[in-house]
Protein backbone atom coordinates (compact mmCIF):
# COMPACT_ATOMS: atom_id res chain seq x y z
CA UNK A 1 0.00 0.00 0.00
CA UNK A 2 1.45 3.41 -0.83
CA UNK A 3 1.63 6.84 0.66
CA UNK A 4 -1.33 8.04 -1.48
CA UNK A 5 -3.40 5.13 -0.15
CA UNK A 6 -2.75 5.33 3.34
CA UNK A 7 -4.11 8.67 3.17
CA UNK A 8 -6.84 8.81 1.05
CA UNK A 9 -8.29 5.74 3.86
CA UNK A 10 -7.22 7.95 6.89
CA UNK A 11 -9.40 10.19 5.30
CA UNK A 12 -12.00 7.73 5.55
CA UNK A 13 -11.50 7.02 8.95
CA UNK A 14 -11.66 10.29 9.98
CA UNK A 15 -14.98 11.27 7.99
CA UNK A 16 -17.04 8.04 9.44
CA UNK A 17 -15.60 8.56 12.92
CA UNK A 18 -16.61 12.04 12.28
CA UNK A 19 -19.97 11.01 11.90
CA UNK A 20 -20.21 8.44 14.13
CA UNK A 21 -19.30 11.11 16.91
CA UNK A 22 -21.83 13.85 15.37
CA UNK A 23 -24.84 11.13 15.72
CA UNK A 24 -23.40 10.06 19.39
CA UNK A 25 -24.43 14.11 20.30
CA UNK A 26 -27.69 14.15 17.48
CA UNK A 27 -30.12 15.16 20.34
CA UNK A 28 -28.13 18.26 21.73
CA UNK A 29 -27.68 18.69 17.69
CA UNK A 30 -31.30 18.52 17.00
CA UNK A 31 -32.17 20.64 20.27
CA UNK A 32 -29.45 23.69 19.61
CA UNK A 33 -31.11 23.51 16.36
CA UNK A 34 -34.59 23.59 17.33
CA UNK A 35 -33.58 26.27 19.96
CA UNK A 36 -32.11 28.65 17.66
CA UNK A 37 -35.32 28.37 15.44
CA UNK A 38 -37.70 29.02 18.31
CA UNK A 39 -35.42 32.24 18.60
CA UNK A 40 -35.95 32.63 15.25
CA UNK A 41 -39.62 32.12 15.53
CA UNK A 42 -39.90 34.58 18.57
CA UNK A 43 -37.98 37.18 16.44
CA UNK A 44 -40.13 37.18 13.97
CA UNK A 45 -43.39 36.69 15.02
CA UNK A 46 -43.06 38.83 18.61
CA UNK A 47 -40.27 40.77 18.30
CA UNK A 48 -39.42 42.43 15.11
CA UNK A 49 -42.03 45.36 14.19
CA UNK A 50 -43.96 44.72 10.78
CA UNK A 51 -42.97 46.91 8.20
CA UNK A 52 -45.65 47.60 5.50
CA UNK A 53 -45.15 48.96 2.40
CA UNK A 54 -46.56 52.25 0.21
CA UNK A 55 -45.61 53.21 -2.44
CA UNK A 56 -46.99 56.22 -4.39
CA UNK A 57 -45.90 57.28 -8.40
CA UNK A 58 -46.05 61.26 -8.56
CA UNK A 59 -45.82 63.76 -11.88
CA UNK A 60 -43.81 67.02 -11.17
CA UNK A 61 -46.19 69.71 -11.68
CA UNK A 62 -46.46 71.61 -15.25
CA UNK A 63 -47.87 74.37 -17.56
CA UNK A 64 -49.71 73.23 -20.32
CA UNK A 65 -48.40 75.23 -22.83
CA UNK A 66 -49.60 73.60 -26.20
CA UNK A 67 -52.26 70.55 -26.68
CA UNK A 68 -49.16 68.25 -26.51
CA UNK A 69 -46.06 70.62 -24.58
CA UNK A 70 -45.56 70.77 -20.39
CA UNK A 71 -43.32 72.86 -19.24
CA UNK A 72 -42.23 71.65 -15.33
CA UNK A 73 -42.98 74.31 -12.74
CA UNK A 74 -39.98 73.25 -10.91
CA UNK A 75 -37.52 71.07 -12.33
CA UNK A 76 -38.09 67.36 -11.34
CA UNK A 77 -34.32 66.84 -10.18
CA UNK A 78 -34.20 69.53 -8.35
CA UNK A 79 -37.37 68.00 -6.53
CA UNK A 80 -35.98 64.97 -5.73
CA UNK A 81 -33.47 66.36 -4.81
CA UNK A 82 -34.58 68.45 -2.07
CA UNK A 83 -37.42 65.33 -0.78
CA UNK A 84 -34.00 63.33 -0.27
CA UNK A 85 -32.87 65.63 1.86
CA UNK A 86 -35.65 66.76 3.38
CA UNK A 87 -37.17 63.11 4.19
CA UNK A 88 -34.17 60.89 4.10
CA UNK A 89 -31.10 62.02 5.30
CA UNK A 90 -32.50 64.45 7.71
CA UNK A 91 -34.77 61.79 9.44
CA UNK A 92 -31.89 59.05 9.14
CA UNK A 93 -30.44 59.59 12.65
CA UNK A 94 -33.88 59.93 14.64
CA UNK A 95 -34.74 56.78 16.55
CA UNK A 96 -38.02 55.42 17.13
CA UNK A 97 -39.78 56.47 14.11
CA UNK A 98 -42.70 54.35 12.96
CA UNK A 99 -42.26 55.08 9.44
CA UNK A 100 -39.29 55.43 6.46
CA UNK A 101 -38.78 56.82 3.33
CA UNK A 102 -37.25 53.68 1.80
CA UNK A 103 -36.70 55.09 -1.53
CA UNK A 104 -37.32 58.30 -3.79
CA UNK A 105 -36.35 57.91 -7.14
CA UNK A 106 -36.65 59.49 -11.00
CA UNK A 107 -38.66 58.06 -13.69
CA UNK A 108 -36.79 58.40 -16.51
CA UNK A 109 -37.91 59.92 -20.12
CA UNK A 110 -41.30 60.82 -17.81
CA UNK A 111 -42.20 63.65 -15.87
CA UNK A 112 -42.93 61.29 -13.09
CA UNK A 113 -41.15 59.85 -9.56
CA UNK A 114 -41.77 57.23 -7.64
CA UNK A 115 -41.96 57.49 -3.09
CA UNK A 116 -41.79 54.41 -1.33
CA UNK A 117 -42.59 54.61 2.21
CA UNK A 118 -41.50 51.82 4.99
CA UNK A 119 -44.38 52.42 7.89
CA UNK A 120 -45.94 50.25 10.81
CA UNK A 121 -49.05 50.26 9.20
CA UNK A 122 -51.03 51.14 6.07
CA UNK A 123 -52.52 54.03 7.56
CA UNK A 124 -49.17 55.77 8.94
CA UNK A 125 -47.53 55.55 4.95
CA UNK A 126 -50.81 57.25 3.61
CA UNK A 127 -50.47 59.61 6.39
CA UNK A 128 -46.86 60.58 5.40
CA UNK A 129 -47.22 60.23 1.93
CA UNK A 130 -50.09 62.87 1.78
CA UNK A 131 -47.46 65.01 4.13
CA UNK A 132 -44.84 64.75 0.87
CA UNK A 133 -47.97 66.13 -1.36
CA UNK A 134 -48.68 68.71 0.52
CA UNK A 135 -45.12 69.91 0.35
CA UNK A 136 -44.92 69.83 -3.20
CA UNK A 137 -47.95 71.68 -4.01
CA UNK A 138 -46.81 74.47 -1.64
CA UNK A 139 -43.86 74.79 -3.62
CA UNK A 140 -45.25 74.51 -6.39
CA UNK A 141 -48.00 77.46 -5.65
CA UNK A 142 -44.77 79.80 -4.75
CA UNK A 143 -43.47 79.40 -8.46
CA UNK A 144 -47.62 79.30 -9.95
CA UNK A 145 -47.90 82.75 -8.30
CA UNK A 146 -44.44 84.21 -9.58
CA UNK A 147 -45.88 82.73 -13.19
CA UNK A 148 -49.12 84.13 -12.73
CA UNK A 149 -47.43 87.94 -11.69
CA UNK A 150 -45.56 88.04 -14.55
CA UNK A 151 -48.14 86.68 -16.65
CA UNK A 152 -50.26 89.62 -16.11
CA UNK A 153 -48.05 91.77 -15.79
CA UNK A 154 -47.40 91.39 -19.34
CA UNK A 155 -51.19 91.41 -20.34
CA UNK A 156 -51.15 94.52 -18.91
CA UNK A 157 -48.11 96.00 -21.13
CA UNK A 158 -50.48 94.77 -23.99
CA UNK A 159 -53.57 96.11 -22.86
CA UNK A 160 -51.74 99.43 -22.11
CA UNK A 161 -49.79 99.43 -25.71
CA UNK A 162 -53.04 99.38 -27.17
CA UNK A 163 -54.83 102.14 -25.36
CA UNK A 164 -51.73 103.22 -27.16
CA UNK A 165 -52.86 102.46 -30.61
CA UNK A 166 -56.11 103.98 -29.84
CA UNK A 167 -55.30 106.60 -28.74
CA UNK A 168 -52.97 107.50 -32.16
CA UNK A 169 -55.40 105.87 -34.46
CA UNK A 170 -58.05 108.69 -33.39
CA UNK A 171 -55.58 111.20 -33.73
CA UNK A 172 -54.51 109.53 -37.35
CA UNK A 173 -58.49 109.59 -38.07
CA UNK A 174 -59.22 113.11 -37.22
CA UNK A 175 -55.90 113.83 -39.51
CA UNK A 176 -57.07 112.26 -42.49
CA UNK A 177 -61.00 113.57 -42.14
CA UNK A 178 -59.07 117.58 -41.75
CA UNK A 179 -56.68 116.18 -44.80
CA UNK A 180 -60.15 115.35 -46.55
CA UNK A 181 -61.23 118.92 -46.03
CA UNK A 182 -59.03 120.65 -47.46
CA UNK A 183 -59.01 118.12 -50.35
CA UNK A 184 -62.60 119.02 -51.06
CA UNK A 185 -61.46 123.09 -50.67
CA UNK A 186 -58.69 122.41 -53.22
CA UNK A 187 -61.09 120.90 -55.52
CA UNK A 188 -63.62 123.37 -55.42
CA UNK A 189 -60.70 126.02 -55.95
CA UNK A 190 -59.52 123.76 -58.63
CA UNK A 191 -62.93 124.01 -59.99
CA UNK A 192 -63.23 127.70 -60.03
CA UNK A 193 -60.01 128.46 -61.51
CA UNK A 194 -60.21 125.83 -64.34
CA UNK A 195 -62.93 128.20 -66.01
CA UNK A 196 -60.22 131.04 -65.99
CA UNK A 197 -57.51 131.71 -68.41
CA UNK A 198 -54.82 134.33 -67.68
CA UNK A 199 -52.12 133.08 -66.54
CA UNK A 200 -51.85 133.58 -63.16
CA UNK A 201 -54.99 131.59 -62.35
CA UNK A 202 -52.87 129.16 -64.72
CA UNK A 203 -50.33 129.23 -62.14
CA UNK A 204 -52.53 128.92 -58.62
CA UNK A 205 -54.37 126.39 -61.02
CA UNK A 206 -50.65 124.46 -60.68
CA UNK A 207 -49.91 124.95 -57.24
CA UNK A 208 -53.74 123.96 -56.18
CA UNK A 209 -53.14 120.62 -57.78
CA UNK A 210 -49.30 120.37 -56.26
CA UNK A 211 -51.24 120.54 -52.49
CA UNK A 212 -53.93 118.53 -53.42
CA UNK A 213 -51.89 115.65 -54.47
CA UNK A 214 -49.62 116.50 -51.54
CA UNK A 215 -52.51 116.18 -48.93
CA UNK A 216 -53.58 112.62 -51.00
CA UNK A 217 -50.17 111.39 -50.19
CA UNK A 218 -50.16 112.41 -46.72
CA UNK A 219 -53.75 111.02 -46.40
CA UNK A 220 -52.53 107.26 -48.28
CA UNK A 221 -49.74 107.02 -45.71
CA UNK A 222 -51.40 107.81 -42.75
CA UNK A 223 -54.02 105.17 -44.10
CA UNK A 224 -50.94 102.78 -44.04
CA UNK A 225 -50.13 104.24 -40.75
CA UNK A 226 -53.35 102.78 -39.75
CA UNK A 227 -53.33 99.61 -40.72
CA UNK A 228 -50.03 99.27 -38.93
CA UNK A 229 -51.66 100.35 -36.02
CA UNK A 230 -54.52 97.97 -36.64
CA UNK A 231 -52.56 94.67 -37.08
CA UNK A 232 -50.12 95.43 -34.07
CA UNK A 233 -53.12 96.39 -32.07
CA UNK A 234 -54.59 92.62 -33.01
CA UNK A 235 -51.43 91.19 -32.64
CA UNK A 236 -51.86 92.89 -28.92
CA UNK A 237 -55.16 91.27 -28.38
CA UNK A 238 -54.11 87.53 -30.02
CA UNK A 239 -51.09 87.86 -27.77
CA UNK A 240 -53.31 88.89 -24.37
CA UNK A 241 -55.37 85.91 -25.51
CA UNK A 242 -52.92 83.56 -25.60
CA UNK A 243 -51.26 84.78 -22.10
CA UNK A 244 -55.03 84.63 -20.35
CA UNK A 245 -55.11 80.66 -21.55
CA UNK A 246 -52.13 80.32 -19.89
CA UNK A 247 -53.38 80.92 -16.48
CA UNK A 248 -56.30 79.68 -16.91
CA UNK A 249 -56.83 76.80 -13.94
CA UNK A 250 -56.88 73.69 -16.94
CA UNK A 251 -53.41 74.45 -18.02
CA UNK A 252 -51.87 74.50 -15.14
CA UNK A 253 -51.00 71.18 -13.05
CA UNK A 254 -49.69 70.93 -9.73
CA UNK A 255 -47.81 68.00 -8.59
CA UNK A 256 -50.30 65.39 -8.34
CA UNK A 257 -50.16 61.65 -7.46
CA UNK A 258 -50.91 59.20 -10.42
CA UNK A 259 -53.42 56.51 -9.75
CA UNK A 260 -53.89 55.88 -5.95
CA UNK A 261 -51.23 55.52 -3.34
CA UNK A 262 -50.50 51.47 -3.64
CA UNK A 263 -50.85 49.71 -0.40
CA UNK A 264 -50.60 46.18 0.38
CA UNK A 265 -52.23 43.89 3.12
CA UNK A 266 -49.06 41.63 4.36
CA UNK A 267 -45.94 43.74 5.39
CA UNK A 268 -43.03 43.20 3.68
CA UNK A 269 -40.74 43.20 6.74
CA UNK A 270 -39.76 41.03 8.45
CA UNK A 271 -39.23 38.11 6.00
CA UNK A 272 -40.22 35.02 8.56
CA UNK A 273 -39.37 32.55 6.53
CA UNK A 274 -36.07 33.69 5.59
CA UNK A 275 -35.65 33.98 9.29
CA UNK A 276 -36.55 30.59 10.36
CA UNK A 277 -34.21 29.40 7.73
CA UNK A 278 -31.32 31.49 8.27
CA UNK A 279 -31.64 30.61 12.18
CA UNK A 280 -32.33 26.51 11.39
CA UNK A 281 -29.00 27.03 9.72
CA UNK A 282 -26.94 28.92 12.01
CA UNK A 283 -28.16 26.69 15.34
CA UNK A 284 -27.15 23.63 13.29
CA UNK A 285 -23.86 24.25 12.16
CA UNK A 286 -23.34 26.11 15.91
CA UNK A 287 -24.67 22.63 17.49
CA UNK A 288 -22.15 20.79 15.47
CA UNK A 289 -19.20 23.52 16.17
CA UNK A 290 -19.96 23.34 19.97
CA UNK A 291 -20.70 19.48 20.13
CA UNK A 292 -17.19 18.85 18.19
CA UNK A 293 -15.19 20.65 20.20
CA UNK A 294 -17.00 19.49 23.39
CA UNK A 295 -15.93 15.67 22.25
CA UNK A 296 -12.11 17.29 21.61
CA UNK A 297 -12.23 18.25 25.34
CA UNK A 298 -13.14 14.77 26.61
CA UNK A 299 -10.80 13.31 24.76
CA UNK A 300 -8.35 15.47 25.88
CA UNK A 301 -9.35 14.88 29.40
CA UNK A 302 -9.37 11.14 28.64
CA UNK A 303 -5.62 10.91 27.47
CA UNK A 304 -4.62 12.46 30.92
Amino acid sequence: MNKEEILIKDDEIDLVELFKTLWGYKIIIFLVTFLFMVLGAIYAFIIATPKYEISATFENGYYKTSISDKTPINDKSSIINTLNVKFIDELKNQSNLDFKFDSIKDIEKSNNFKIVILANNNEIGISKMNEVLSFLEINDQKSIDNYVKNIKQQIEILKNQNLNLESNKKNFEIRIDDLKQIVKKLDNQLDNLSRKDDLSSQIQFNKTIDLKNASNLEISAIEKNIMDLDSDYFQNKSDILGLEKKIESENIQKTHILSNIVTYENPVKPKKALILLISCFVGFFVSIFGVLILDAVKIQKGTK
